[in-house]
């Protein structure tokens, strides 16, 4: 009998829904709790593995875009934001260089991230970024919800 891989796991695992399962289901076996902690790592890939990634990969909550990503632009977070909107509660754009001001736009509308890292994105202005946090504020103050 073959044994399966730490991929062919983790995409049986991506599959269970519920969270006290996946919590259950890595109490009783150490591999599955390899997989439900490990992270998984791309090589500088641009727009369209962005969005291929997206499109396999539905339930992430947790993106990293960092590690100077020469070759993501708009596109891939535009489709980052638009597929994983419901469970993305983290966004990290450290150091894409390609990442402007409409990108970041899109995420406005996004209420379930609770933290998202823009250091070195060079293309997101000062004044975009200020009008921005504004709005945020303005809606954690309880007048748009």
């Amino acid at each position: 009998m073959l044994t399966l891989g730490d991929d062919e796991l983790s995409l049986i695992f991506h599959w269970i829904n519920d969270s006290n399962n996946r919590n259950s289901f890595s109490l009783v076996c150490k591999r599955w709790l390899r997989v439900r902690v490990k992270p998984v790592y791309f090589d500088d890939v641009g727009d369209d593995g962005i969005c291929a990634i997206v499109n396999g990969c539905s339930k992430l909550c947790k993106v990293s875009l960092r590690r100077r990503r020469k070759s993501t632009g708009n596109v891939g977070f535009i489709s980052i934001v638009n597929k994983l909107a419901q469970g993305l509660t983290k966004l990290d754009l450290g150091r894409c260089s390609l990442i402007s001001d409409q990108a970041l736009d899109v995420i406005g509308t996004v209420r379930t991230i609770w933290v998202l890292k823009l250091d070195c994105c060079s293309l997101i202005t000062k004044l975009f970024l200020n009008r921005f946090l504004r709005s945020l504020a303005f809606k954690s103050n309880g007048y748009m919800r």
